[in-house]
């Protein structure tokens, strides 16, 4: 086998185990993100379901990165988790688990 063909071969695997993993990487998100979605329809009350609400965009943002929202949309969560405001506060630690969940399964 010559070089050419070598190298061809080691492109054409390279693209494949590619491939495979966004297909893994995509059937993780979507089980987690229909995981989320199921917990935001049980949820009791308004801080639970902001949580969840929360979670989900965290998985999306980690998933889709910057095609998923702007930079500040992203900064907001992340800096408002101290906020008075108990429902958005339960949003925004949703929204950091979410980031934080996906990205340890990817």
């Amino acid at each position: 086998m010559n070089i050419h063909k070598k190298r061809a071969s080691k492109r054409g695997i390279i693209a494949e185990l590619s491939e495979r993993m966004g297909i893994v990487r995509r059937n993780k998100f979507e089980k987690q993100m229909n995981n989320a979605i199921a917990f935001q329809r049980v949820a009791t009350d308004q801080a639970d379901s902001a949580y969840w609400r929360g979670y989900i965009r965290g998985m999306r943002r980690a998933y889709l990165g910057d095609k998923y929202g702007t930079a500040d949309k992203h900064e907001i969560p992340l800096l408002a988790v101290n906020n008075p405001d108990g429902i958005r506060r339960r949003g925004d630690q949703g929204y950091n688990d979410g980031l934080k969940a996906f990205k340890s399964m990817a």
